[in-house]
């Protein structure tokens, strides 16, 4: 492992370690309430109720007799009538926001919040299509999603949704949770990861994964996000594209596997961004933020070298909050915004550089608070570091969607520029 350690005591990133260093990352990936009471609320705030399916105890429900195997797409010849003929890719600086399907089907969240950032440099929204509880943000015409009851109406019409936001000249990003699908997984048990009972494997929330070897799993989701890129959205960004890194992995059983984690990875991504090539959309991948530091997959299929060429763009997750002490050489990473991003950012630059990418370089950056309270100071800051390096593009990652939306306002000034 190379630019990670100080002088102090190396920090070990083997696999079972991830849990401890990296768990609260899956915390900040879901779907769930999250309230910070001395923030003052607007309806912005009120997410969805939580779908995190949950650990059982007992023996498992039996499996469902055998279904026929996935109909290789079938339901995305549905979609390509439905298609809005556009002239071509326009690539967009992007400086956005996260919501989730709850937040994005408010109308009045929606129309606040264009109001508020009239006149700023944010220009994008990344939006849930389908979260890490399994559920997809609304009413959806692909055949699983329907059949394992995963859809929802938290966005009862999608398309004129992103109308409105494409009229205002706003960046949709949706994004679409791969591989941590609970619903799926519990209803379709061939489809998920096994321990070494045979049983679907649980995580330390009690959630159940699916296998990433299992192509059945990439034919859903690429149905997903065929169906999200004729709704309108300009853009599909996979989360969770990955291995899980939390609880008892050694009990994992992968079954007929061929390849190792990094290899199923970018096959993954590379499948999909040729079934999406006809849709005019770019792809995006999240990527925890150390990918760019490490030499290995960290134990969980995520190999820098391996992914760059597979999509569009990369967003590593750089959250201060989620490195320890003595990473990049820092006492406490999460009370050092600037520092932190810009070595981390620095790591990516130059991998990329050595490989000879081509492949964007957009950071997903913190706007919430764990030990340190992060405000518009900590926000701007990593803002900084990443544009000191060259690196314009960023996102905002708030799970409550909460966010310090003065920062666009300020950067934008500081910038010298105008909407």
């Amino acid at each position: 492992m190379t630019g990670v350690l100080g002088a102090a005591k190396p920090v070990v990133l083997a696999a079972d370690h991830l849990g401890a260093e990296f768990g609260l990352s899956d915390f900040f990936e879901e779907d769930r309430p999250v309230r910070f009471p001395d923030r003052p609320h607007a309806d912005i705030g009120d997410v969805a109720p939580p779908t995190q399916e949950t650990g059982r105890t007992g023996s498992e429900t039996p499996a469902p007799p055998p279904v026929p195997p996935f109909p290789q797409l079938a339901q995305i010849s549905d979609f390509e009538r439905m298609v809005e003929k556009r002239p071509g890719r326009t690539p967009v600086e992007v400086h956005g926001l996260y919501l989730t399907g709850y937040s994005a089907g408010r109308s009045g969240t929606i129309d606040r919040l264009l109001r508020e950032l009239a006149g700023t440099e944010f220009n994008t929204f990344v939006i849930d299509v389908k979260n890490d509880g399994g559920r997809v943000s609304y009413h959806s015409d692909v055949t699983l999603a329907k059949e394992i009851g995963a859809d929802t109406n938290w966005i009862d019409d999608p398309r004129a949704l992103l109308t409105k936001l494409r009229s205002e000249g706003i960046h949709t990003i949706a994004r679409i949770v791969v591989f941590k699908d609970p619903i799926l997984a519990r209803k379709r048990p061939d489809l998920a990861i096994h321990d070494l009972s045979g049983n679907p494997w649980r995580d330390r929330t009690g959630a159940a994964w699916l296998n990433p070897y299992n192509r059945g799993n990439w034919e859903y989701v690429v149905a997903l996000a065929v169906e999200a890129a004729s709704l309108g959205f300009d853009e599909i960004q996979f989360d969770y594209v990955r291995f899980p890194s939390d609880g008892a992995t050694s009990l994992i059983a992968y079954g007929d596997a061929t390849g190792g984690k990094a290899d199923a990875i970018a096959a993954f991504l590379t499948y999909s961004h040729e079934k999406l090539k006809p849709y005019d959309v770019f792809l995006s991948a999240d990527i925890f933020g150390l990918v760019g530091t490490v030499t290995d997959d960290m134990g969980i299929g995520q190999k820098l070298e391996k992914i760059l060429g597979t999509v569009d763009y990369i967003s590593p997750m750089v959250y201060p909050s989620h490195y320890v002490a003595r990473n990049y050489g820092l006492a406490d990473p999460e009370a050092a915004p600037y520092q932190t991003v810009l070595a981390s950012l620095k790591d990516y630059q130059r991998r990329m550089a050595a490989a000879g990418s081509k492949t964007g370089l957009r950071p997903w950056l913190q706007d919430f608070s764990l030990r340190v309270r992060y405000g518009p100071v900590e926000v701007s800051e990593q803002i900084k570091a990443g544009r000191d390096l060259g690196v314009r593009e960023f996102i905002l990652w708030n799970p409550a969607n909460v966010y310090n939306l003065g920062v666009f306002k300020e950067n934008w000034e500081t910038a010298g520029q105008t909407r």
